[in-house]
């Protein structure tokens, strides 16, 4: 009998070292991977006042595709950087919502938005969507937010709480993100209405709607009004009882020194890249 207590402790006894030691290793591998998880933030996804901002006189109009290519190389290999840009603070990244109305405030940035956003755009480069991230091409969007939710959730805080408001729609899976590609090329010959007889340019036209949703998916589907010239951007073209028009959106440019990664599927390589609330703005030095 004294000998079965004996073994009856010794294994109690082995069993809580085995315990502490699995405990200790599960320790230090959630330290591992919150040492790996910090490793991965860059150095440029925090704030910063030294930086060289991004102004829209670098995005001219009516652009060949060329012409789109280079001035993307250009604008990358500056890198300038967006105003008001999101940046990374205390484990969140945070996006400035400015208004003339009120003073700034912070969205924190759902995870789940980020992922979704660097999703689509490396979709839609693999599969020929686009050309290049940036304003001229594939560089803002809108969203398509569900009815009743934004009835309940958002709407009385799009005015005052705007920071939350925007943090509960981009939070929402279901939400949709409407991307305006091709935004800058050259679709028209000066002076003529109809669209240049190059296929290239036809296609670029009428697939330039593209709408994705805001849960880490692939699918990205294409949206067409014949009636608005290709352009549509407004509640009443896409579903307009299911689905909340809001116009905002935000705004991305790739740049050598963004905070974000993609990988572009043509050529293998990463890409950095920064998205705002705000759009690009005119040059302050070429206002006078």
């Amino acid at each position: 009998m004294e000998r079965n207590a004996n073994i009856k402790r010794e294994v109690l006894s082995m069993k809580k070292q085995l315990s502490v030691f699995l405990f200790k290793i599960l320790l230090c591998s959630l330290l591992s991977i919150s040492v790996i998880a910090q490793k991965k933030i860059r150095s440029e996804c925090y704030s910063s006042a030294n930086e060289e901002r991004m102004y829209s006189d670098i995005f001219p109009w009516n652009q060949s595709k060329k012409e789109m290519l280079d001035n993307f190389n250009t604008i990358y290999k500056s890198g300038k950087r967006m105003d008001h840009r999101v940046f990374y603070e205390a484990g969140q990244y945070k996006m400035p919502i400015t208004s003339p109305l009120y003073p700034t405030k912070y969205t924190i940035v759902p995870d789940i938005f980020i992922k979704s956003l660097i999703t689509h755009i490396e979709t839609a480069l693999e599969r020929g969507y686009v050309d290049v991230i940036n304003f001229a091409d594939m560089g803002h969007n809108h969203f398509f937010i569900p009815m009743d939710y934004y009835k309940k959730e958002v709407d009385d805080l799009v005015i005052e709480q705007r920071d939350k408001g925007y943090e509960k729609m981009m939070g929402h899976p279901d939400m949709l993100m409407l991307y305006h590609t091709a935004e800058q090329l050259r679709f028209e010959e000066k002076g003529k209405k109809e669209l240049i007889e190059d296929r290239y340019i036809q296609r670029r036209f009428y697939t330039r709607n593209l709408i994705g949703q805001n849960d880490g998916s692939q699918k990205l589907d294409f949206i067409f009004d014949r009636l608005s010239g290709g352009k549509i951007n407004s509640s009443t073209s896409y579903k307009e009882k299911q689905y909340k028009y809001w116009g905002g959106g935000v705004s991305f440019n790739a740049t050598k020194n963004g905070c974000f990664s993609f990988k572009d599927p043509r050529d293998k390589k990463i890409y950095y890249f920064d998205f705002s609330y705000n759009d690009l703005g005119p040059n302050p030095s070429m206002s006078n």
